[in-house]
């Protein structure tokens, strides 16, 4: 069995929903630094940071704000805002600086020798 993991890899934009639950990402904006958990939904996320997450909260996340109201859904991207929502409080942070993808889950690949 051979396990592969990679280190922190700074990146402009991403779609979440092309991540893996567990994979962690730090954002960056204007104002605060979030950590962002992937869950099982990929459009639900662990976050902490900012003045509205002190603590870890499990939030709906929107995309990337792009100015006025238009949302990019589902994507996180330098110089937009983010928006989520926890229950009916819609939190929008100021706009990201830059975005690392500091921990991807370890996933095992199998060895296949022979037919």
């Amino acid at each position: 069995m051979t396990v592969f993991a990679i280190g922190p890899i700074e990146i402009d934009g991403i779609a979440i929903h092309s991540l893996d639950p567990g994979t962690t990402l730090v954002v960056n904006t204007f104002n605060s630094q979030y950590r962002l958990i992937i869950l099982l939904d990929n459009s639900v996320v662990l976050v902490t940071g900012g003045a509205a997450f002190p603590d870890a909260t499990v939030v709906q996340f929107t995309g990337a704000l792009a100015g006025g109201t238009t949302v990019r859904v589902g994507w996180i991207q330098v110089g937009c805002k983010m928006e989520m929502w926890h229950g009916n409080r819609r939190v929008t942070s100021s706009p990201v600086c830059s975005i690392v993808i500091e921990r991807v889950p370890v996933m095992p690949v199998i060895d296949h020798i022979g037919p």
